[in-house]
């Protein structure tokens, strides 16, 4: 990341919680970050568009595993509408100038959307999980997934709605200058960001974890009970491939989301005496940054993965057709024909590897 774009970005505030109305916050107002935010919220919002149009617009996309990419997708575009537009907003007019309810209002849009993020990739790890025990291990429980997806969807809409209701009872408009979205208490302040960590880090990040874990073994041991044939080494590349995708999405969703809790825990936790001795940009504003650009990054670039590794989003992708048309001629040509859906699955003309339909 270029180091000038890193020191632009320093010298602004987009949470709100820093009056940043002093003159070593309004005295520049480089252009660099929200120019910079603005193209990557673009393309964010592109993707995420594009993915939901895809899935109302094609009847074969509409199931439950991507009823919860929808609810993936919806929660990216909350976020980037909250927190990139808010920013962008901020640098323009440091000072808040909108009413309580708008404070209110943008701290709840963008909690929600942070926690149907995250909600979303531990339902889709547990669907994912029973979507390759149903194919391997047990195929009479189809159905039983199918509805267990449909659960999901609730599950995660209720619980963001309801995780987000603190953050829109806390948050206040302090002055006319500062929107907080922390209470003002040190101890409370330290309690709310303990449990919203716990809540919206921690625990998806132990779900995903947990399943994904059980996904590889299962995919692992299910390799054990086939010879060695020609299909069938091609179907053991197939699930370690699919037991490292879904090892690199655990560690990428570890790793982006974690420079912004950390920063939330450095600001609970430093006393309200040391903060305003601090040198301005302080590491903490650093920290604020890091973690804004890679929870924003997260949410821009989930829809563009998605395209990347579904081939059946490239075929109804204008952008793509031409090359799936391409590729699908060379397969035909070979005999074999694969189709890859947006959740993974994977089907063949061999009989075995057809057993991994919907993974």
């Amino acid at each position: 990341m270029d180091a000038s774009f890193v020191q632009d970005l320093s010298n602004m505030s987009y949470d709100y919680d820093a009056d940043c109305t002093n003159s070593s916050c309004v005295e520049q107002r480089p252009l660099a970050g929200p120019i910079g935010v603005a193209l990557l919220s673009v393309i964010g919002l592109v993707g995420n568009l594009s993915i939901i149009y895809l899935v109302l617009r094609y009847k074969k996309l509409r199931n439950p595993p991507n009823i919860l990419i929808i609810n993936l997708t919806v929660g990216d575009l909350l976020y980037i509408l909250s927190a990139a537009t808010f920013f962008i907003e901020k640098e323009i007019s440091p000072s808040w100038e909108a009413g309580l309810f708008t404070c209110k209002m943008k701290a709840y849009v963008e909690d929600v959307g942070q926690s149907m993020c995250v909600f979303s990739l531990a339902a889709l790890s547990r669907e994912r999980y029973l979507a390759i025990v149903c194919g391997i291990e047990n195929r009479r429980r189809r159905g039983s997934c199918s509805a267990n997806s449909l659960c999901a969807v609730a599950v995660v809409l209720t619980a963001s709605l309801l995780l987000g209701i603190p953050s829109l009872v806390i948050a206040s408009k302090l002055s006319s200058t500062h929107c907080s979205q922390f209470p003002e208490h040190e101890a409370s302040k330290k309690a709310f960001v303990t449990l919203r960590s716990v809540l919206g880090y921690a625990l998806p990040l132990g779900i995903v974890s947990f399943y994904y874990v059980r996904i590889a073994h299962s995919l692992y041991q299910s390799v054990e009970q086939f010879d060695y044939t020609e299909s069938h080494a091609q179907q053991s590349r197939l699930r370690k491939r699919l037991a490292g995708i879904v090892l690199l999405i655990t560690v990428l969703f570890a790793i982006l989301w974690l420079p912004h809790f950390v920063h939330l825990h450095v600001r609970a936790y430093t006393s309200p005496e040391v903060i305003p001795l601090l040198p301005y940009p302080s590491y903490i504003d650093y920290l604020r940054i890091i973690g804004f650009l890679m929870a924003l990054t997260n949410s821009c670039t989930n829809p563009w993965i998605v395209f990347v590794m579904s081939s059946t989003y490239r075929q109804h992708c204008c952008l793509f057709r031409s090359l799936c048309n391409r590729q699908r001629f060379h397969r035909g040509s070979q005999g074999t024909m694969r189709l890859t859906t947006l959740t993974g699955t994977t089907r063949r003309t061999s009989a075995n590897v057809s057993q991994m339909s919907h993974v």
